[in-house]
């Protein structure tokens, strides 16, 4: 699809650690983990980076730090699947390995683990039949790759990213431990691989997890509790107060002391006139009880898929849109958007604070535009400036100028060649999710403008980040 998509590709980070609250026992689903983006990411005072190295590699996700470089899952140019290691002093590969999705399905991301230790790498191997989906889970020694245990003999099918979990003690994985057997969650341990424990949790084999506990299998929303039986399923409308959305129509829910809260896409945006898409049908935004699936509020014709500005449970923004897009010539193009952002409240979804951004289309689709400046800070262009917004405060600034330093999202989707895609729900792409150094004008910067948690990985003084075509790039870090 072109630029407005209704699958947004940075909505995996929300999901990607989907499987970690189900190694535990319990009756609810546990309090998310707060994404990579919460961690403290402000670069120290009197920052420097100046390039170290460069390479053409393309990741599908933010690099990971390990004891001696950086890991990360690659997207070749003949769009198949690596694990790679790079060295983080000189950027070179160290060692790569052909990777797979197994059942992981399509719009959603791929990620490796790194243990705690840093010393090894987690990650999916494909038997030697890539397209049956079969895997193995291998550690692998982060500086030279050898393989420190397996797990599965290449007979796994693995339905949503394998993560640490048990205080980082344990590896959880969900999927199938051959084909043919029940779904389950297997526990193992992280310094040898062993089973320790092999749960069923769902006769249901097509499930796609969209949260944590939360599943979609298609038809409804499931909710399970941590030994993985079920709580509640509803339909879509049921949760949404009527609503025709559905998540293959893009999602973002997450988790926060017993309630989840996110949004769903609309099936159907088509606009009054034949071709085009009504913005106010973007999405709508519920609250609704993990324990029990009821309904504790909806906010129609607002969506927290808004664009660039990354939705953290723990900072709340939602959009909502007025006007469409429409196709002139072959382009599309927006006829009358305008775009309000509002704060919110996630235990009622009361309006905290609302801004009356006007016509800008990076609010929708991303572009040039909006910048990140921290976890929850955006320098945002409009018509009368640069607006710096704070997703708990709202507007708290205006500058005038170019543009102010900072970063864009980087994030797209990588389809992969027809030999390459194991999914059971349909033909999406993998999503990849990064960011690159920008200014709000639009102009990319050669060196990042901070060692952000969100988007840079950090080995010594050297930090890895991704420029505006997801290729890794590495830079020297000093302080003045």
């Amino acid at each position: 699809m072109p630029v407005f998509q209704q699958v947004r590709a940075w909505i995996a980070v929300a999901v990607a650690m989907a499987s970690v609250a189900a190694c535990s026992g319990g009756d609810t689903p546990s309090a998310a983990t707060s994404p990579p983006s919460a961690a403290n990411e402000s670069a120290a005072p009197g920052l420097t980076a100046s390039a170290a190295w460069s390479t053409k590699v393309r990741t599908m996700q933010v690099p990971l730090a390990t004891e001696s470089g950086f890991a990360f899952y690659r997207f070749t140019p003949q769009r198949a699947f690596q694990v790679v290691s790079l060295d983080a002093e000189t950027g070179k590969v160290r060692w790569s390995a052909v990777a797979s999705p197994s059942q992981i399905v399509g719009g959603e991301g791929l990620e490796l683990a790194v243990t705690a230790d840093q010393a090894r790498v987690l990650w999916m191997k494909p038997s030697r039949k890539y397209t049956d989906g079969l895997v193995s889970l291998v550690a692998s020694d982060e500086e030279t790759g050898k393989e420190a245990w397996s797990f599965g003999g290449g007979r796994l099918e693995v339905d949503s990213t394998p993560a640490l979990c048990r205080d980082d003690d344990a590896v959880c994985v969900i999927g199938r431990r051959k084909p043919g057997d029940r779904t389950s969650l297997m526990v193992l341990d992280v310094r040898n691989g062993k089973l320790l424990q092999n749960r069923d949790l769902s006769a249901a084999e097509d499930f796609r997890e969209v949260s944590d506990g939360l599943r979609d299998d298609g038809k409804r929303l499931v909710a399970v509790n941590q030994a993985g039986r079920q709580l509640w399923a509803k339909r879509y409308r049921d949760v949404f107060d009527g609503a025709d959305v559905a998540p293959d129509f893009g999602w973002d829910i997450q988790l926060q002391q017993g309630t989840y809260v996110g949004s769903l896409g609309y099936r159907d945006a088509s606009g009054p006139k034949k071709g085009t898409i009504d913005l106010r049908r973007t999405g709508d935004t519920a609250g609704f009880s993990a324990r029990t699936g009821k309904t504790l509020w909806v906010r129609h014709g607002a969506t927290v898929q808004c664009g660039p500005l990354q939705f953290l449970v723990d900072h709340p923004l939602r959009c909502s849109y007025k006007g469409s897009i429409v196709t002139r010539n072959g382009v599309d193009d927006y006829d009358g958007l305008q775009v309000t952002v509002e704060g919110f409240d996630v235990a009622t979804g009361k309006t905290t604070w609302s801004w009356k951004a006007g016509d800008v289309p990076a609010l929708y689709d991303g572009g040039p535009g909006v910048t990140r400046l921290g976890t929850a800070q955006y320098a945002v262009r409009t018509a009368k400036g640069t607006t710096i917004l704070d997703a708990d405060e709202g507007p708290v600034d205006t500058v005038q100028g170019t543009g102010l330093d900072g970063w864009c999202d980087g994030s797209n989707t990588a389809v992969p060649r027809d030999n390459r895609q194991i999914t059971v729900f349909g033909g999406q792409g993998y999503a990849t999710a990064g960011w690159y150094p920008c200014r709000t004008n639009g102009q990319t910067l050669k060196q990042p403008p901070s060692a952000a948690a969100f988007a840079v990985a950090v080995v010594g003084d050297v930090a890895a980040w991704t420029d505006k075509d997801g290729q890794v790039q590495g830079s020297k870090l000093t302080t003045t």
